[in-house]
């Protein structure tokens, strides 16, 4: 959350309650991600400047910013069940927003406003979240305590 919001202040236009959620998608090549990572991008090519993080810009802007992790195909349980392949990553964004949804009011940000963004996978997955918005096909797939 950014600085000011603590303090009750602004940025621009957004205050605690109203700032978008930013929901940056770390996933890369559908490999597990952690929660909380800020993706940091390439090394600038020579004589070009180093880009921000899109989660850095988020805070600089006013958002709320939620970075969920996600299972990854490289997952495997001590049965050897693979625990992270397809639709495992989803499966968690989805629940990821639930959550976020769910705590509406005990969290800053606005529910309402959710703007997920990754590249490669990531960018896929944020396309697949908001392809499946309205569906609920994922339900037997949740977590008891996600609700």
């Amino acid at each position: 959350m950014p600085e000011p919001h603590f303090e009750d202040g602004r940025i621009g236009a957004f205050d605690a309650r109203t700032a978008p959620i930013f929901l940056p998608s770390a996933v890369g090549g559908y490999m597990p991600a952690l929660p909380g990572t800020l993706v940091d991008r390439m090394p600038p090519a020579l004589g070009r400047a180093a880009v921000p993080s899109a989660s850095a810009v988020a805070l600089s802007r006013g958002f709320v910013v939620a970075a969920p992790g996600a299972r990854g195909r490289t997952l495997q349980a001590a049965d050897g069940r693979w625990t992270g392949k397809a639709p495992a990553a989803i499966v968690d964004l989805k629940a990821a927003v639930r959550w976020l949804r769910h705590n509406v009011g005990r969290l800053p940000g606005n529910a309402e406003r959710i703007i997920s963004n990754g590249a490669s996978a990531g960018g896929a997955l944020s396309a697949l979240l908001g392809a499946t918005a309205a569906s609920t096909s994922t339900a037997a797939e949740r977590p008891p305590s996600v609700g």
